[in-house]
């Protein structure tokens, strides 16, 4: 787990001093646009993930309670 998260770190450019000894120090600067930009993209893909559960629990929650009703139906036949 340790191993991919170095090689997240080092693809994404986070590791670059420390990996020639620390002789080099990574100075990532951002502008305020591109933080507002990346918690945009970062905000959307979240509404999106959340409204993917969304209708997962729900379509999870009717099934269920169709399953109920037919386990139901069963134990009444087999009385």
């Amino acid at each position: 787990m340790m191993e991919g998260m170095m090689e997240d770190a080092v693809k994404d450019g986070m590791m670059d001093g420390m990996m020639d000894g620390g002789s080099a120090k990574v100075v990532k600067t951002t502008s305020v646009a591109e933080e507002r930009r990346d918690v945009w993209r970062l905000n959307e893909k979240l509404k999106r993930l959340n409204a993917y559960s969304s209708a997962l629990n729900l379509s999870t929650l009717v099934v269920l309670t169709w399953h109920i009703a037919y386990m139901g139906q069963l134990l009444q036949a087999a009385r």
